[in-house]
């Protein structure tokens, strides 16, 4: 088939033109739409591949995409030609260098090394994904990718809602991800794109949106996430705000707004009175019920603190989780609630300046672009999406989840489209050792996923010889990683207690040092290391570590009450009653009041309060030992019934130690409770 034909036109002169086989072979063979239609499949599937930072799924990603910006980096290096680079990404990669530059005051290594890698892709998508968008089609290629992205898992959660909702009607969908707030995060992003996609003026056909935007919608509704529900209010009286100040002089314009604002206002009322998890979620807060954002203040307190202990350098990135218990007052969280005062923590106020003026630039030059009378809508919808994002991330730390971030960076770029860029002298010279850095990340991040990949099965394994063996596999892998070592040493004190070789015990002391080498800032490994002396012998050098786990985390109710058992044993009973009456004194304070999750609870704290029943019992004080005895069991049949199942889905290994600790407890107590029970019923007897 001939690829061009000559015809004679009116003037008498010919004109080439191309035949249609042969405009389709140029687009198809197009190499930015090529790169675009990858990115886009990316994107599409991108809440499975990283909603649940799982290294199995995330690292294949990462590595990719680190690997291709170190690639491209170099090549332009090679070229040795002029780079234009616009100032969003001058932002980008002075926040990836000053991350870099925090790893000299980091407490671990292998954490932060994982978290700059996250946010350096955030950088490459970002710059990807706008210089891309200067292809027409591109733009289209990428919201319809996002539209996809939210489509598909709010179509499945509403599938499992629907079949859920018989039993429990208060279900709250979680999605890809490992909790309903990042979920809805996620969709909160992509709902102004897909809005956009229904007000696309060359769509003929825009019902498909119209349902797949509905549908966004309510699942965003049922995993009643209030945070999400307040950033929703916030970006739809901004962006109703926006439409009033693009509207200038014109009054039918104006009402017309104000008309489709209002009856989105009541269709969103109605949502969120119909849709039970949304609905009482709201009520809770309203009575009282409920303290999640109580605690959340307490926790924003702490990371303030820790942000003024270190402004500059910060902690280490990725360091949050083992950093906060320091500055704690509440029990345990991952992330600070804040994805803002979490970054500062991490990286210091510069990092936090930097992303925050990116984010600026970003948002005010879509904004201007549509006020000037362009009217991109999907331009203005990323935009929005970005602030959506921006918004929750004042109550959640949002972005932890990878999907979230590398969404958050498709979004930036896609407003970022037609940001003007300009000739740098340096960026040539530059290219190469930012193409060497990120591949160095992506060579690091691929060792990472082999790890993973390798030491994921060992928890199916019966054979504690073969998980050893493993978990020794994936270290030589991922050798920053102090899981690993962690995990193995655990094995080898299993090992000793089967066959009672001591060799066990020595490989095991090796095997945890190991671990408190690479990852100092964790009080569970020096409740290993103090679990190994204990059988040593050595009770003085356990009671230190012990002591270390509790410098490291003043509200480790665990190394608490495993110091007060140990003095307890060596009748040193003045100490351990002083120790369990700290542990008590915390479940009194705000980290018994303000918990993380409603049903949270501790079972070290009703640990302790065991014992001093046990105390008041012995010293005759009866009803103070019922007491105590009665809450305990009560805070026991909680945490069996309601926080179990949540920790031995995310933690399984630690969720079986933790029931048959719990279940051993709850025999005391209610042995306790029985024995009072009988002695009252003696008095009553002998006093008749």
């Amino acid at each position: 088939m001939k690829t061009k034909v000559k015809k004679d036109t009116k003037d008498g002169k010919k004109r080439t033109l191309e035949s249609p086989s042969a405009g389709a072979r140029q687009v198809f063979l197009n190499p930015r739409l090529v790169v675009a239609g990858l990115v886009g499949l990316l994107v599409t599937f991108l809440p499975y591949l990283g909603g649940q930072n799982d290294w199995k799924w995330t690292g294949p990603v990462l590595t990719v995409l680190l690997t291709a910006g170190g690639v491209l980096s170099v090549a332009a290096f090679l070229k040795r030609h002029s780079l234009t680079v616009a100032s969003s990404e001058m932002l980008l990669l002075s926040l990836v260098l000053w991350q870099v530059l925090t790893l000299v005051n980091t407490k671990y290594l292998w954490a932060s090394l994982t978290e700059i890698s996250r946010w350096a892709v955030f950088a490459v998508v970002t710059v990807l994904v706008r210089r891309l968008s200067q292809t027409t089609p591109v733009p289209l290629i990428i919201a319809l990718s996002l539209f996809l992205s939210g489509f598909l898992p709010s179509l499945w959660e509403m599938r499992t809602y629907l079949e859920t909702a018989a039993v429990d009607p208060r279900w709250r969908v979680f999605g890809p991800f490992v909790h309903p707030n990042l979920f809805a995060n996620y969709l909160l992003m992509i709902l102004p794109v897909a809005t956009a996609l229904v007000l696309y003026k060359p769509f003929s056909w825009r019902l498909p949106f119209v349902v797949g935007t509905a549908l966004v919608l309510i699942c965003l509704f049922l995993t009643g996430s209030k945070g999400a529900f307040l950033s929703l209010g916030l970006v739809g009286f901004s962006t109703v705000l926006f439409w009033l100040a693009r509207t200038k002089g014109e009054a039918s314009g104006k009402k017309r707004v104000l008309f489709y604002s209002s009856l989105t206002l009541l269709a969103l009322g109605a949502l969120m009175f119909a849709l039970p998890p949304i609905r009482e979620r709201l009520e809770q807060v309203l009575s009282g019920q409920v303290h999640s954002w109580m605690f959340r203040i307490w926790v924003w307190k702490s990371s303030v603190l820790a942000i003024a202990d270190s402004p500059l350098l910060g902690h280490g990135p990725g360091t949050f989780e083992w950093v906060y218990p320091r500055y704690a007052e509440v029990g345990f969280t991952r992330h600070a609630h804040n994805g803002f005062l979490q970054l500062a923590m991490d990286c210091g106020l510069p990092a936090l300046l930097l992303l925050l003026v990116f984010f600026a630039r970003s948002l005010v030059g879509a904004l201007r672009f549509a006020l000037e009378g362009n009217a991109r809508y999907l331009q203005l919808g990323a935009a929005i999406g970005v602030l959506a994002c921006l918004l929750h991330n004042l109550t959640e730390t949002a972005w932890l989840a990878t999907a979230n971030l590398l969404a958050l960076g498709v979004l930036c770029g896609l407003a970022q489209t037609g940001e003007r860029e300009r000739a740098v002298s340096w960026a040539p010279k530059a290219a190469a050792p930012v193409g060497v850095g990120l591949t160095l990340l992506g060579l690091f991040i691929l060792g990472v996923t082999v790890g993973q990949w390798i030491s994921s099965p060992s928890d199916t394994f019966w054979n504690p010889y073969r998980q050893k063996a493993v978990l020794e596999r994936a270290e030589r892998w991922d050798p920053l990683n102090a899981v690993y070592p962690a995990r193995r040493a655990v094995i080898l004190r299993g090992l000793w207690e089967v066959s009672g070789h001591n060799d066990y015990l020595q490989d095991g002391i090796k095997a945890i040092n190991r671990a408190l080498l690479l990852q100092p800032i964790r009080s569970g490994n020096y409740k290993i290391k103090a679990a190994f002396l204990s059988e040593m012998g050595r009770e003085g050098e356990a009671a230190k570590a012990l002591n270390r786990a509790i410098r490291v985390n003043p509200l480790d109710t665990e190394a608490y009450w495993k110091l007060a058992e140990l003095y307890r044993q060596q009748g040193k009973q003045k100490l351990a009653l002083r120790l369990y009456q700290k542990i008590y004194q915390m479940s009194q304070g705000p980290m018994g009041r303000y918990r993380p999750l409603d049903f949270w609870s501790d079972p070290y704290l009703s640990a302790a309060k065991i014992a001093l029943a046990r105390h008041w019992q012995v010293a005759g004080q009866k009803k103070k030992a019922f007491l105590l005895a009665k809450e305990a069991d009560e805070e026991l049949k909680s945490f069996l019934e309601a926080y179990l199942p949540i920790l031995r889905y995310q933690e399984p290994q630690a969720a079986d130690a933790q029931e048959a600790f719990a279940k051993g407890l709850q025999r005391e107590v209610r042995a306790i409770l029985e024995t009072i029970h009988q002695n009252q019923k003696e008095s009553e007897r002998k006093s008749r």
